[in-house]
This record gives structure tokens, C-alpha cells and sequence, in this order.
């Protein structure tokens, strides 16, 4: 089974799933940009913009022209990247899902479980499963060798507790503090719906907490609306 190199793990051939390999157009200094390589997502359903087109810079670029309408571009210095995740990634993505755990518990203390020594660890392992299923998603976003974030979403089919059809559900979406309102949680939004979409998703869905106001404002900008809302209340309450 051959593994979509974007969207980490749609199978060739599956119904939905992209067949082509991503278009490579190369840009050199010749047409007065900083000589990278700028591969458009068109294959894998990505609209070629910003926020989806994944960079490349390679500093010693073979100068080359191009023929036809050129793209004016700015030097790339320091490039981020969009790509599945791999086995070596765990170690970061579960100390990853530990700060999104205690992000939340932070927020409200009485509803959200606190992070514990081990969870690390455990989560690392939770995503190390599910990089082998056709149906998930596990992405990351690296810029220079350092992971910037990651994206977990899923395909899933109907659940009638929350009286919902099948839907592509992003589960989590995490940018390291330091590296945020750059671009980066769009981006990994954007590749996780196309890959959610090439895999026959009509509609995405999400949870956030409320008080997580920077997260609602993101989601919100990118279509997002509200459809359900949980209510907690303690038993003493």
C-alpha cells in the first residue's frame, strides 16, 4: 500500500485519494527570488495560496529559468514545512500533547484532566498507533529541523450521541507558544482538511474550549461555526 507523501497515509488508488504526485516548479535567482524550490499541494486538493503551499529553500539552488508568467518572491530565510509525522517525531508530539493538556486544565481546572508525569509518554505512544491507519492524520509543521507544531484528525463515520454524520474531526491542533500568530496553526489546519477531504470528508468538525479565546478566533476566521455547546456543572454546584 503506497502512502500519500503530504497526507500521510491515504492510500493510492482509495476512492478520493490523490493519484498524481504534487507539481515541483522551480523559481531561480535568475527570475529574482531567494532560489527556492516552492512545490504547489494542487494534487492533495490544497489551493495554492500562503497559508498551503509548501516551502522548500534549498540556500544553493541550481540557478535556472522558467519559462511563461513568473511568480515574484520575497528571499525565503527560514521556511516552514508541512509533512506527516514520523516515528522520530513521538518524543516531541507527546511532550506536544502534554502542554495541550495542561493548556486546558489551566483554563478550567474543575473540567480538564491535569497532565501527569507520564503522559508524555503515553501520548507519544497514542500517536505512534495511529500513524499506520489509512483513515488518520498525524501531521507536523518543522521549520530548519525544530517541529513547530503538529495537527491529529481523523475520518470518522456517524455518531449518533452527538446526532452527527460522518465528518472529518480534528482532535488536536498545537503550535509551540513560541511560534504562534505566524501562520503555523493555519497551515496545519489546511493541510489537515485537504487530507480529511481527499479522504471523502463532507464537513469538518472540532471541539474547543471556551475560554480558549486565540483558538475560537482562529477557527472561527476559517469557517467554523458554533454547533454544539457543553455545559459542565459540579455535583456540590
Amino acid at each position: 500500500m503506497s502512502i500519500s507523501p503530504l497526507l500521510g497515509g491515504c492510500p493510492a488508488g482509495r476512492r478520493g485519494c490523490p493519484t498524481a504526485q504534487p507539481e515541483d516548479k522551480g523559481y531561480g535567482p535568475d527570475n529574482g527570488d531567494s532560489g527556492a524550490f516552492i512545490t504547489t499541494q494542487t494534487a492533495y486538493g490544497l489551493t495554492p495560496s500562503r497559508n498551503v503551499i509548501i516551502i522548500f529553500a534549498h540556500p544553493d539552488a541550481p540557478r535556472r529559468k522558467t519559462t511563461g508568467t513568473t511568480m515574484p518572491t520575497k528571499p525565503v530565510e527560514h521556511a516552514v514545512t508541512i509533512r506527516p509525522a514520523r516515528a522520530g517525531d513521538m518524543d516531541i508530539l507527546g511532550g506536544f500533547g502534554a502542554r495541550l493538556v495542561a493548556l486546558h486544565h489551566e483554563l478550567d481546572a474543575k473540567r480538564f484532566i491535569e497532565a501527569a508525569k507520564s503522559t508524555p509518554l503515553r501520548y507519544a505512544q497514542f500517536l505512534k498507533s495511529q500513524l499506520a491507519r489509512p483513515e488518520v492524520i498525524v501531521i507536523v509543521a518543522e521549520e530548519d529541523g525544530a517541529l513547530l507544531g503538529y495537527a491529529y484528525a481523523e475520518l470518522e463515520g456517524f455518531d449518533y450521541m452527538a446526532l452527527r454524520g460522518p465528518a472529518g474531526v480534528i482532535h488536536d491542533l498545537f503550535v509551540d507558544p513560541s511560534r504562534r500568530r505566524k501562520g503555523v496553526g493555519r497551515m496545519l489546519m489546511e493541510a489537515a482538511m485537504a487530507g480529511l477531504k481527499s479522504r471523502g470528508a463532507e464537513r469538518f468538525v472540532l471541539s474547543t474550549a471556551h475560554r480558549n479565546e486565540t483558538a475560537r478566533s482562529l477557527f472561527a476566521a476559517m469557517g467554523f461555526r458554533p454547533t454544539m455547546i457543553e455545559m459542565t456543572r459540579e455535583t456540590d454546584g
